[in-house]
């Protein structure tokens, strides 16, 4: 890191921790949901943690929108 991307972290940060926030926030919902249902609209759960976890923010949206699986008991 040079000191160009370490003045950009200290002039940015107020910023990127709410959005780093409701990233993990919106990834561990996600996980969470997908560990704890065994039914989605299509997919596998294998397939859907790696979504959520390789594409932050999109993953777990997409997952929402899309994935979770409409049951009854919810």
């Amino acid at each position: 890191m040079d000191l160009n991307e370490t003045q950009f972290l200290i002039d940015y940060w107020p910023t990127l921790l709410p959005v780093a926030i409701l990233e993990l926030g919106l990834m561990f919902a996600a996980l969470k949901h997908i560990f704890q249902h065994a039914r989605y609209r299509f997919g596998n759960r294998v397939m859907w943690v790696v979504i959520v976890v390789v594409f932050q923010i999109i993953g777990p949206v997409t997952y929402f929108t899309w994935g979770k699986g409409t049951t009854s008991d919810e």
